[in-house]
């Protein structure tokens, strides 16, 4: 048995148990912690790091999250979790996919999404001559059940935090449900008007798309 925790025992009292720490926000640290386990039961609030003081939370790769928790931080880093219906049983890159198709259509004519080479895009919008954000798709710990974007550039990420917050789409139980994941995002705006101003939007578009899944699977619903 393999037990996740913020802090661990200094001193193993149960042989059975291997005591791992781990930042279950953290994607790579997630990942890592998790490595040999075949099935996985989520304590969730003993995962919170100590940093954040908000209790309810969703693990990224579990089935405990809620439908959507507002971004938190952490040292000024953001973290924010949806959960969504995923009835048609979308692979995850699929789903990626769908969400910057969707997301120009539901802002415009305000908002661009322009695709990158590296399988990615920049979102932009109309009259501001650079993107307000760049996400690099992670091939290396992307699968069929997971596709990982790196927030690499953009006027509204800190210019010292390029490459490690993440945006993630997650397939769980079974690829009925979506979990999207934005993880350590560094916003370059101060952290006052960023919790007022984008971490609402965030949020606002999270819910929407939300919406729009669950009216695509209405569509497709037997009659």
């Amino acid at each position: 048995m393999i037990a996740l925790g913020r802090s661990v025992p200094t001193t193993n009292t149960r042989p059975a148990v291997d005591f791992r720490r781990c930042d279950l926000y953290d994607v790579e640290q997630a990942a890592n912690a998790l490595e040999g386990a075949t099935a996985a039961v989520y304590l969730v609030h003993s995962m919170l790091p100590s940093a954040r003081s908000e209790p309810s939370a969703g693990a990224p790769l579990g089935s405990t999250a809620p439908a959507a928790s507002k971004p938190r931080s952490t040292a000024n880093r953001a973290v924010s979790l949806q959960r969504f219906p995923n009835a048609k049983r979308l692979r995850s890159r699929q789903l990626a996919e769908l969400y910057f198709e969707w997301l120009p259509s539901a802002l415009k004519p305000i908002l661009r999404v322009i695709p990158l080479a590296d399988g990615g895009c920049a979102i932009s919008i109309a009259g501001w001559p650079r993107p307000l954000l760049e996400l690099s798709l992670d091939g290396a710990v992307s699968d069929e059940d997971r596709t990982v974007y790196r927030i690499s550039g953009g006027d509204l990420v800190a210019p010292t935090s390029l490459g490690k917050g993440t945006l993630e789409f997650r397939t769980v139980l079974g690829g009925s449900e979506l979990i999207a994941l934005v993880s350590d995002f560094e916003p370059r705006l101060p952290w006052f008007i960023y919790s007022w101003t984008q971490a609402i939007l965030h949020l606002w578009v999270m819910r929407a798309f939300g919406r729009y899944l669950a009216r695509c699977d209405e569509r497709r619903a037997p009659q």
